[in-house]
């Protein structure tokens, strides 16, 4: 695939001649100017400004199946394209899930109405907020945050949770569900990428005065505006690929290392946590095969050498911080 790609540029661009690169009458002179213009810009800036489909179009001499736009720009844009119907799904699914329970007037009452005190915490709490913290009650190690990330105690917790009646605990086990029904793309994923069977997070059993819930995963999310650490692990998901990815998240492993063990970070107790995480997950499962795969053929050593004597290291940054933009596009 390299190989393709070098010789492809180099029999369409050619090579540099003192530091610049040549562009025949062969090339369309919009694509030409667009690009001329470009690569005159500042270093930084360049990025921001290029369109990566030009750049490929450019280097294959506007073939649309010439090797550039097949193995690196098609790829990611199916991803895409993957994502958007995965994402169209898990919105309308989620929002069915909210639906059966509440109306859209009691969702925006609980955002600020009938504050809970409860004993330990120095703001009461909102019903959303007590309803996130019954999210977080499906295992043991989301429990251990809560307690630990407000300096609670699980007697203290349970103050706040004795407010919520059987239609929370049955949203909550709905929820719940649904996430794991993704546990087949995340474990199928997991396999291919890092060649393991991933273990899941188990889930734990919550007693309440309505019955007991089988409970489940639910993402640890922390509230920026309360740690400080925080800010740290939000710069960390935008490495390439992450190490705290939405799909590792799921598995034991990943889930123990997102937690930090023993490091207080207050949790945010907001319902658009699980929304936020599903656009997370989505994205995941769509994209990471083709940014890793994408990510090591720019890194070969026949393509870089490639595009750069063809576009110079302005143009070959292009394509890197195009890939890293999509793999560190996660909502937080």
């Amino acid at each position: 695939a390299a190989k393709e790609i070098r010789t492809s540029i180099e029999k369409n661009i050619g090579k540099p001649r003192e530091g610049d690169f040549k562009i025949d009458a062969g090339q369309e002179s919009g694509i030409l100017d667009k690009l001329k213009s470009i690569l005159n810009l500042p270093d930084s800036v360049i990025p921001s400004m290029v369109n990566i489909e030009t750049l490929t179009s450019f280097l294959d001499r506007g073939d649309k199946n010439g090797p550039v736009r097949r193995m690196i720009y098609r790829l990611m844009s199916q991803s895409e394209d993957k994502k958007q119907v995965m994402l169209e799904k898990a919105i309308k699914d989620m929002n069915a899930i909210m639906a059966k329970y509440y109306t859209p007037q009691e969702l925006a009452s609980y955002k600020t109405d009938k504050k809970v005190a409860i004993k330990g915490m120095k703001e009461a709490l909102t019903k959303e907020q007590i309803l996130s913290m019954a999210l977080n009650w499906g295992n043991h190690t989301n429990r251990e945050r809560v307690m630990m990330g407000y300096n609670l105690t699980q007697e203290s917790v349970q103050d706040a949770l004795s407010t919520l009646d059987k239609r929370d605990w049955d949203f909550a086990q709905d929820v719940w569900n649904y996430i794991n029904t993704y546990w087949p793309d995340i474990k199928r994923l997991e396999m291919k990428v890092k060649g393991i069977e991933p273990v899941k997070v188990q889930a734990a059993k919550v007693v309440t005065k309505f019955g007991v819930y089988d409970g489940g995963y639910y993402p640890i999310a922390y509230d920026f505006n309360k740690s400080a650490d925080a800010h740290k692990m939000n710069e960390q998901r935008s490495e390439l690929y992450k190490q705290y990815s939405a799909v590792s998240a799921h598995t034991e492993r990943g889930h123990a290392e997102a937690r930090v063990s023993r490091v207080k970070r207050p949790v945010r107790l907001s319902l658009s946590v699980m929304f936020d995480h599903m656009e997370n997950l989505v994205h995941d499962i769509s994209y990471r095969e083709s940014v890793i795969d994408v990510n090591r053929l720019l890194r070969e050593q026949d393509v870089k050498v490639a595009i750069q004597n063809a576009v110079g290291l302005k143009g070959y940054l292009t394509f890197d911080s195009w890939l890293r933009d999509i793999a560190s596009d996660q909502r937080q």
